[in-house]
């Protein structure tokens, strides 16, 4: 297993992947000072606080919810479609 990345690896990788720099989600920018790990939300919250997680962070991150496979295939695909889009050269 890969050793765990920490938020400036996560950072460096993001920003080397994107042009000049620029950061956008749905056409916003974003602060790269807001880029980071996921916090994850308990799965025995409540909905009343899976609501206000949502609205304050914009994610609600419930761990293992998803099989890991699953969650690594779909990442691979969305990289994949990321050096092609931006014509990134492998390490």
């Amino acid at each position: 297993m890969s050793p765990a990345l920490t938020l400036a690896d996560t950072r460096s990788t993001i920003e080397a992947r994107l042009p000049d720099g620029m950061m956008f989600n749905n056409g916003d920018h974003i602060d790269h000072n807001k880029v980071g790990l996921m916090q994850p939300t308990p799965k025995d919250a409540s909905l009343e606080e899976m609501r206000r997680t949502m609205k304050e962070s914009g994610y609600v991150f419930i761990k293992d919810l998803i099989p890991r496979e699953d969650v690594l295939r779909v990442r691979e695909r969305r990289v994949s479609s990321l050096d092609t889009a931006f014509c990134c050269e492998e390490d």
